[in-house]
């Protein structure tokens, strides 16, 4: 074999280099932080106060609604049993006409009940929007804070199968998101 073939320098640089490598390697494995992380949606959902407020929010429009609801139906009721008590002392045009006054009075109870449930689910789409918007521009500042490259959203199907302990930044997130609360 000729040993002109095999320079020393070279042998020496390759060395440095694979060296350098691995030095390059041990020091991301050990001593760089992650810069990968999730947060559990279904928790910042449940335990973010914002979305708490908006849930309460919500809740007392609703039970608004449903006041109104039950007052209209109760007026319905009564309409209706009154007419029932009355009706074998009326005439038949003045049954027919009161029929029909019960009539529009259901329609227009049914027509409101379906305004208020349409209602209900855009109100309820909107906050849930108004929320998700904020903790979104949260996490892209809180992810330039920390030099993140990525946060992920981990959910209830599944999205994220394994993640390394530590990777889990939930926690801090809430602490944080909560004290802007």
């Amino acid at each position: 074999m000729n040993n002109k073939l095999i320079n020393p320098k070279v042998i020496w640089r390759l060395a440095v280099l694979i060296g350098f490598i691995l030095l390059m390697n041990v020091w991301m494995l050990f001593f760089k932080k992650s810069e990968i992380v999730y947060v559990d949606a279904g928790r910042i959902l449940q335990e973010y106060k914002g979305a708490a407020v908006a849930r309460e929010s919500f809740e007392k429009k609703a039970q608004q609604w449903k006041s109104n609801i039950d007052t209209l139906q109760k007026e319905f009721d009564e309409a209706y049993r009154k007419f029932e008590r009355e009706e074998k002392t009326l005439s038949p045009a003045l049954k027919e006409g009161q029929r029909e006054v019960l009539k529009k009075q259901q329609k227009s109870l049914e027509d409101y009940k379906m305004a208020i449930e349409q209602n209900a689910v855009t109100e309820n789409n909107k906050l849930s929007q108004e929320t998700i918007s904020k903790v979104n521009k949260f996490l892209t500042e809180y992810g330039k804070k920390h030099k993140y490259r990525f946060i992920l959203i981990a959910n209830q199907v599944g999205t994220i199968a394994y993640a390394e302990e530590g990777t889990d930044k939930t926690d801090e997130v809430l602490e944080e998101l909560n004290k802007e609360n």
